[in-house]
């Protein structure tokens, strides 16, 4: 479930746990930042009187930190060949510490090769990032755990 966070309004009576418990965790998100959360239900056939539920919040997607660090409303319509924005090393990095809890990486580097895809696929440029760098640190990561040369691998 998506939602964005905004200022309170008055809810109907059914809604105003799972409410109070939004609202008590995304008090620390920016006002209107768009976020990702998950709501698991506890019913089962043998339970259906529990009405209990666990909140995970998840961070706001990349795009949308991204977009707001480029200072840009939209990406690239076009694809990948139109440029709309630019972000710094350090802004980049900053990004891929909120969102290192949320994707499929262990190291900062790998999170900031991740984050920096999807800001190339919006036509966001990073200064002070060589892709192609990034690429073969990569390469030579992933030959080292199999034991290959980095030419041995597939280019990426």
């Amino acid at each position: 479930m998506r939602c964005a966070r905004a200022p309170v309004k008055p809810i109907p009576p059914t809604e105003t746990i799972l409410a109070r418990d939004a609202f008590s965790r995304t008090t620390r998100l920016k006002t209107l930042w768009l976020t990702h959360f998950l709501i698991h239900s506890s019913q089962t056939p043998s339970r259906l009187q529990d009405k209990s539920f666990t909140f995970v919040l998840k961070t706001p997607p990349a795009a949308v930190l991204i977009k707001k660090a480029a200072g840009i409303s939209k990406g690239a319509a076009k694809g990948v060949g139109e440029k709309v924005g630019s972000i710094t090393r350090d802004q980049l990095e900053e990004i891929a510490k909120t969102k290192l809890p949320d994707l499929n990486a262990d190291k900062i580097e790998s999170a900031m090769r991740i984050v920096a895809g999807t800001a190339y696929n919006m036509g966001v440029t990073i200064e002070g990032w060589d892709i192609e760098e990034s690429k073969t640190g990569f390469r030579e990561e992933k030959a080292a755990i199999w034991g290959l040369k980095p030419e041995q691998l597939t280019s990426a």
